[in-house]
């Protein structure tokens, strides 16, 4: 799959992101295309920002307090991370 990526590396492309940039860490999740599986897939991540104003992959688990993770979810949310069908089955489980 080529398509319009935010960011491509030779593992994935990413499609999609929500992010809270806290200014000493980010926290993402991602909609990404994994090449070698040919498949979508969704990733929680985090990076630590750069001198030169990027981003570097930081390979840990993603910790965050119950508000950092709502507030990274309503920008994946918003962001249209997760398809339709996923946040339907999300809203039936919480109701």
């Amino acid at each position: 799959m080529k398509g319009n990526f935010i960011r491509e590396t030779d593992y994935c492309g990413v499609m999609k992101q929500g992010t809270l940039d806290k200014g000493t860490h980010i926290s993402k999740i991602e909609r990404i295309y994994v090449k070698k599986k040919q498949e979508e897939e969704i990733r929680f991540c985090y990076y630590k920002p750069t001198e030169n104003g990027g981003e570097r992959f930081i390979t840990r688990p993603l910790d965050l307090n119950e508000e950092e993770m709502f507030e990274l979810l309503s920008t994946a949310i918003d962001n249209d991370v997760f398809s339709d069908e996923f946040k339907k089955k999300l809203k039936d489980k919480l109701s």
